[in-house]
C-alpha cells in the first residue's frame, strides 16, 4: 500500500494557527520564535516557499501520513472511550505508533519522518483536551481534500544560514526570505 497524498491547490489554513510552532501549509510554512526579552511571547513569520517535485512527493507523502496517524489516533480514542469512558494518553498513542510503523502493513509510514506523526498526536490531545474542558467541539476526522499541514518541533528541522532543511529531505526548501528572522527558530 503506498503512502496517502494530499491533493495540490488548495487554500491553506493560516486563520487558526495560534498555538502552532512549526507548520508547513501548502506551498507556505510559518516559523514561531520565542522573546529573549519577554520569553512568553512568541512571534510567528510566514514564509513562501517553493519545493523541487521531489520535494512536492515527499511533503505530499508527509502530510498523507499525518492526517492518516490524526484519524487512527482518533479512531482509537473513540473506541477506548465507548468500551470504558477513558481516552489513550498521548505517550500511549505513541508507543502504539511505533508498533503500528513496524508492522508491515503500514510501513510506509517509516518513509516520513516521525515528528510530525508525533506532533499530530499531541495535537490529537489537545484537541481532546480543549473537548472536555468545553473550549471546543469533538475532534473530527481529517479529510483528504483540505487544507493539509505537518508541524515540525526543533528536532524536525535545521536552519542554517538562511536555510530550512526538514527530516529525512535530503536537500533544504528554497524559501523567499521576506524579512530576516531576529534569531533561530524554535520551532516549524
Amino acid at each position: 500500500m503506498d503512502a496517502p497524498s494530499f491533493r495540490e491547490g488548495r487554500k491553506h489554513p493560516c486563520r487558526k494557527a495560534k498555538n502552532v510552532r512549526m507548520s508547513i501549509f501548502w506551498p507556505l510554512f510559518s516559523c514561531f520564535v520565542r522573546d529573549s526579552v519577554r520569553p512568553m511571547e512568541q512571534a510567528r513569520y510566514t514564509y513562501r516557499f517553493y519545493p523541487t517535485q521531489e520535494q512536492k512527493t515527499q511533503l505530499s507523502q508527509t502530510f498523507g501520513c499525518t492526517r492518516f496517524v490524526y484519524n487512527w489516533g482518533l479512531r482509537a480514542g473513540l473506541d477506548a472511550f465507548k468500551e470504558n469512558d477513558t481516552l489513550p494518553s498521548p505517550s500511549t498513542l505513541d508507543k502504539s505508533l511505533t508498533k503500528l510503523k513496524q508492522s508491515p502493513e503500514f510501513g510506509w509510514l517509516q518513509h516520513v519522518s516521525c515528528v510530525p506523526l508525533q506532533q499530530a498526536l499531541r495535537d490529537l490531545g489537545q484537541a481532546w483536551s480543549n473537548c472536555f474542558a468545553g473550549r471546543a467541539r469533538r475532534p473530527k476526522f481529517k479529510r483528504k481534500y483540505g487544507a493539509q499541514s505537518a508541524r515540525y518541533t526543533k528536532r524536525g528541522f535545521s536552519y542554517r544560514s538562511g536555510q530550512v532543511k526538514l527530516a529525512k529531505m535530503s536537500q533544504p526548501l528554497e524559501v523567499r526570505w521576506s524579512r530576516p528572522l531576529p534569531c533561530e527558530p524554535s520551532s516549524c
